[in-house]
């Protein structure tokens, strides 16, 4: 039995992107601030309440779409890798609803300080519907998605080998003929 499958392994999301969505409303409040003060100095004061409407409506409508763009794309934090893919905040993924696992270098691998003193890597679940997921998580990690994977009969592509086996000593391999075991 392999010991993966007696435990459901919580994968970490090493750099969550969790200000984006700040900045994004901030972006837009500061663009919708500017936008109100130029189109009251700029309407004249007969269209004034109609130009208020129109702006309010606007906001509006633009409010909605900036949610709806940040929600869309939601900053997963970590997986739990069982019988189901379980993605948080995003929910519950069947194995079947996953088209492939990509690892690819960390993008940002030359900017951003590792919080970590381990290699970390790229994930990216492409989902048969819906838009893909992306993490940047540590190679042991990687090793332990794609045996999940290839137990779930879901494609891994890792061309530059992220996901190598993390190599475990067997009972006769760990002892030497002395008792002692192998460091």
């Amino acid at each position: 039995m392999d010991p993966d499958d007696a435990v459901e392994w919580t994968i970490r999301n090493q750099r969550v992107r969790g200000p984006v969505a700040w900045a994004w409303l901030l972006g837009w409040g500061a663009v919708w601030f500017a936008g109100t003060i130029v189109a009251e100095q700029l309407t004249p004061t007969e269209w004034r309440s109609v130009a208020d409407i129109v702006v309010l409506l606007l906001i509006l409508v633009s409010f909605v779409a900036v949610v709806v763009h940040v929600e869309r794309h939601p900053r997963i934090q970590r997986l739990k890798l069982g019988d189901q893919l379980v993605a948080f905040p995003r929910g519950r993924l069947e194995a079947k609803n996953v088209r492939a696992i990509r690892l690819s270098p960390d993008p940002d691998e030359d900017y951003v300080e590792s919080a970590t003193p381990v290699a970390l890597c790229q994930l990216t679940i492409e989902l048969r519907k819906g838009s893909p997921m992306r993490l940047v998580i540590t190679t042991g990690d990687a090793a332990r998605l794609r045996r999940w994977a290839d137990r779930m009969g879901i494609p891994v592509d890792d061309p530059d080998g992220y996901s190598a086996a993390i190599q475990r000593p067997t009972w006769p391999d760990a002892c030497q003929a002395d008792g002692g075991v192998r460091m």
